[in-house]
């Protein structure tokens, strides 16, 4: 298979994946604010570093990321996936009655370099309330070195 030739001709073969959560409500979130995952799940290759609430490409490739942001309370967020500060993509959730929970999110793919940084920041509110807990994950980011 070609995908199988492109792994077999890598340098530097390494598997890197993270699965990350929000296991609590990250409240008063300013505008530029990382959302702070610190719930991990898998972070193979340790790219995600939660001490940056960022991650931290150890390999130079072909990139698949994908987050959601959730709010409980009324009001709007709207979070960029950035690389080395420049925002990639938006997801925007707006909550129009109290109480009721709403969701979005987003994919890319990215081309990254080793030492690229990629994150999830607020970018709408200057006091955000984004919302999880650890039953119920709404605030997720994940991502996969593909080739």
């Amino acid at each position: 298979m070609y995908v199988d030739f492109i792994l077999s001709e890598r340098q530097t073969p390494e598997r890197v994946a993270f699965s990350l959560y929000l296991s609590h409500p990250q409240e008063h979130t300013g505008i530029g604010q990382k959302i702070k995952f610190d719930a991990v799940l898998l972070n193979e290759g340790n790219g995600y570093n939660p001490h940056i609430a960022a991650f931290v490409a150890p390999t130079k490739g072909l990139y698949l990321f994908a987050y959601s942001i959730a709010k409980l309370y009324a009001g709007q967020a709207v979070v960029h996936l950035m690389k080395n500060g420049n925002a990639i993509n938006s997801a925007v959730v707006d909550v129009q009655t109290t109480g009721i929970d709403q969701q979005s999110g987003n994919v890319a793919l990215v081309e990254l370099d080793v030492g690229d940084v990629v994150s999830v920041e607020e970018y709408h509110e200057a006091d955000a309330k984004i919302y999880s807990n650890s039953v119920y994950r709404y605030t997720t980011f994940s991502g996969i070195l593909l080739m």
